[in-house]
């Protein structure tokens, strides 16, 4: 990859491919060709680009890229890699190439490599949903952290890429990055699973109002309080008071009207309760009995139904 301003080539123009391909083209770098399994979609991210080449073909990656941007499905990255490897009209050994896969490493794209291109995986920290727009996309990736694995050489262009971005990088070591990811899907999935069961039991109990206003505060609070002092110091609740009557009558009402929640709900409770243990909160007599109410209130459901 020369020094400057790459030549940028983008494979996949979907949420994540267009919101980087944007910020990358604001950041200087020219777009040579856009390439995506949807001819709508790369016709529509290049004129964004204002790149003047947009195909369903992986053949039609403009010759004069230096940096590739491979942002399709983690299913299909090691065949999109191998595909293009077999391409005759790209000089490999000038091409840093990277994907944004959370889980998957730079191994994905082995067949770059042998060809002499420098790769490596560039993953961003944040969420991508649908109904936000490339356009304001762009205000959620500033300052956010990204993160990037590879070897010594890639782990410099990475960094280079990402500073370019005005993010900041955190180098993954290659042997937990399942494990990396792992908690990337905690912090936003999971999150996101977690508040709509908030969600919906505000709309279960008959609360009025918007359910945002009535826990906002409360979630917050939590949040900061956890990232600032840990979930050892934060955590509060009938868990750490060891109050089983309370966790019962929370176990009877979701068995009532949610029971689709209660796995859910029994899961954490355990976990509050490991997290109350550790911190000191409560002893291993009252954690013991926590766990084993929570294990046989489960256990009794089918019984019940």
């Amino acid at each position: 990859m020369s020094r400057g301003n790459p030549k940028l080539s983008i494979i996949g123009a979907g949420a994540v491919g267009s919101s980087l391909g944007l910020a990358l083209h604001k950041a200087g770098f020219p777009v040579v060709s856009v390439v995506s399994r949807t001819g709508s979609h790369a016709i529509t991210l290049a004129r964004k680009l204002d790149c003047r080449k947009a195909s369903t073909n992986l053949r039609d990656v403009d010759s004069r890229t230096e940096l590739l941007l491979i942002a399709v499905s983690d299913s299909a990255l090691g065949q999109v890699a191998a595909d293009f490897s077999e391409s005759k009209h790209v000089a490999f050994k000038k091409i840093f190439a990277f994907h944004c896969s959370g889980v998957y490493t730079s191994n994905a794209l082995l067949p770059l490599h042998r060809k002499g291109s420098t790769v490596a995986s560039i993953h961003p920290i944040q969420s991508f949903p649908r109904s936000i727009s490339p356009e304001r996309m762009q205000s959620k990736l500033k300052g956010i952290a990204y993160g990037i694995e590879g070897r010594p050489d890639a782990i410099e262009h990475a960094r280079t890429i990402v500073s370019r971005l005005n993010g900041k990088s955190v180098v993954i070591p290659r042997q937990t990055k399942a494990l990396y990811h792992a908690a990337s899907v905690f912090a936003s999935n999971y999150l996101t699973v977690l508040l709509n069961a908030v969600y919906e039991l505000s709309g279960l109990a008959g609360l009025k109002g918007s359910w945002a206003e009535i826990f906002g505060p409360l979630l917050t609070s939590t949040t900061e309080h956890t990232v600032r002092d840990s979930a050892r110091e934060t955590l509060t609740g009938p868990v750490v008071r060891g109050d089983l009557e309370t966790i019962h009558l929370h176990l009877e009402a979701l068995l009532d009207y949610a029971p689709h929640l209660l796995p859910m709900y029994t899961v954490a409770g355990m976990e509050a309760a490991r997290i109350a243990k550790l911190s000191g909160r409560i002893n291993r007599s009252t954690y013991e009995e926590l766990l084993k109410h929570f294990r046989t209130f489960i256990k009794s459901i089918p019984a019940k139904k």
